[in-house]
């Protein structure tokens, strides 16, 4: 009797871990990326100064629905925003540079769970989708009297997208999972326009262009590591 009821609750213990993920439940998600890069002076070095300071940071919820056990398809958008600064100083020059950008997308997807414990799953994400991003920055080299070197960049770009992205969840309980997504195999169409500003010692230069860039990448690194949580709920 004792040993039923063992397995009887072995049993509800797994349909309830994998219960997010049957046929016709709802899951809600939110996911966030974020990277910060920092440099401070060395402070042996009584000349030299470099000190650098960036981030970027990315939200994308997503709403989806479970077509069939373990298959769920539906869309996302996404925000991203970056901004970096930077200044280096010795005895001659001062080097300063600032740049920020923005982004935003909108993907449908679909993304295929295998579970590997009762509440650890494996899942694979195929998305497509279109964004567009803007950029800025500005970079001056000064010496002891004035600005010699100045440059100042604008562009901007209509994407793209195709990609494939592996990813692990961990479900705490029946309604929520906890996910981490790493890299992707990923294709991009890009039409890009640009403008470009710079001058030395009064020499100004000035230059737009506009082109297509199609792009190829298997990135799975560490730098792109974003986390979710999901919410599942049933119709």
């Amino acid at each position: 009797m004792k040993k039923i009821a063992i397995l009887c609750a072995t049993a509800l213990i797994t349909l309830g871990a994998q219960a997010q993920t049957t046929k016709g439940t709802v899951a809600l998600t939110g996911k966030f990326g974020y990277t910060q890069q920092k440099a401070e002076p060395d402070e042996h070095n009584g000349r030299d100064f470099y000190n650098l300071d960036s981030y970027t940071y990315t939200i994308a919820p997503a709403l989806g629905l479970f077509v069939k056990d373990n298959l769920e398809i539906g869309a996302s958008v996404h925000l991203t925003r970056r901004k970096s600064e930077s200044i280096g100083t010795n005895l001659n020059y001062r080097g300063e540079d600032f740049a920020k950008g923005h982004g935003k997308g909108f993907n449908i997807y679909a993304t295929q769970y295998k579970f590997l414990k009762e509440r650890i799953a494996v899942h694979g994400t195929l998305s497509t989708g279109l964004s567009n991003t803007e950029n800025t920055s500005f970079f001056t080299n000064s010496d002891q009297l004035r600005v010699y070197q100045s440059r100042e960049s604008y562009d901007k770009a209509s994407e793209f997208s195709v990609a494939l992205s592996p990813g692990l969840t961990f479900f705490p309980s029946d309604k929520v999972g906890i996910s981490a997504n790493l890299g992707a195999l990923r294709y991009s169409r890009r039409d890009i326009e640009e403008v470009y500003k710079s001058s030395m010692y009064n020499n100004m230069e000035h230059d737009e262009s506009a082109y297509i860039s199609n792009t190829v990448e298997l990135d799975f690194s560490s730098l792109h590591l974003n986390f979710g949580i999901t919410y599942f709920f049933r119709k």
